[in-house]
């Protein structure tokens, strides 16, 4: 996911980095959650996840996530579980497929 070569940057850009690091660990724990949420009809905590990845995701420089939450979080509020689920499958590509 991210590129462990060494490069000369600052203080500051490493420190975001490790955020960035953890805050995409803490998305990939989301997938399970997403979907355990997503089997026990717990279309509320759906609705929160999503709506805290899309108000922060941009912070942390990855906006395009924000994208595949916000379709999560339109599903949940239409309770399409089916449809909730392929949001999941695309996120969780995204994350699979994430260079940074």
């Amino acid at each position: 996911m991210f590129n462990t070569e060494k490069k000369n940057i600052s203080e500051k850009d490493y420190h975001f980095t490790l955020l960035q690091e953890n805050y995409l660990m803490r998305r990939k724990h989301d997938i399970g959650v997403f979907r355990k949420a997503n089997e026990q009809k717990d279309f509320e905590k759906i609705k929160t996840m999503a709506h805290q990845i899309v108000g922060n995701s941009e912070m942390y420089g990855f906006g395009s996530l924000g994208v595949f939450a916000k379709d999560i979080l339109l599903y949940s509020d239409q309770k399409n579980q089916d449809l909730i689920e392929e949001s999941i499958i695309k996120y969780n590509h995204f994350l699979d497929t994430l260079e940074v």
